[in-house]
Order: C-alpha cells, then sequence, then structure tokens
C-alpha cells in the first residue's frame, strides 16, 4: 500500500541541494606574452590587481602556512631556501603557531 498525504502519492525523493566547491582544483599557470601582461596592468588599476594578488595569495597554503610563522621561523625559512633545501612537513609542524 502506498502512504498518502492529502489524497497524494509520498515521495521518497528529497529536494535537490546545490554545493559549491569551496577549493576548486589549481589549473596549470598560463604563459603571456609581454604585451599581453602590459596590456592587463594598463588595462586594471594598482589597487584592482593588489586586490586580485590577495585572492590568489590567500588560496595558496604555502602562503597561507608562511602568514602563520614567526620572525624567527621566517628568517629560518630564508636560510633554508637560499642554501636549496625544502622544509618538510616536521619542519612546518614545529614552526606553525
Amino acid at each position: 500500500m502506498t502512504a498518502t498525504r492529502d489524497g497524494d502519492r509520498a515521495t521518497t525523493t528529497r529536494p535537490t541541494v546545490q554545493t559549491t566547491n569551496l577549493h576548486p582544483h589549481r589549473t596549470p599557470p598560463i604563459h603571456v606574452s609581454l604585451s599581453l601582461k602590459r596590456l592587463l596592468v594598463d588595462l586594471f588599476d594598482a589597487e584592482t590587481l593588489r586586490h586580485l594578488a590577495t585572492l590568489m595569495e590567500s588560496e595558496c597554503p604555502g602562503m597561507i602556512a608562511r602568514a602563520r610563522l614567526d620572525d624567527a621561523s621566517v628568517e629560518e625559512l630564508a636560510d633554508l631556501l637560499t642554501n636549496g633545501r625544502k622544509p618538510t612537513i616536521g619542519w612546518w609542524s614545529r614552526h606553525a603557531a
């Protein structure tokens, strides 16, 4: 027997839910010519370009992690990178604020 409500047949489907992807997959960088770069700089003012750069940095895990380092850890990271070494996951977890 089918359950009814107010004379209508009951449904078992749920309403459609829309989801958004907060962390979209990164796309490979696009290499553009110098003339196209100059055109983009001419089209946008400095404030807009700074805003776009901030948006890009806010989505980059490396930039997020670097922003959480204290001054001593930043110096140590700079020493590692200038000596051609890469910080390990252990280094990051020890220096996380």
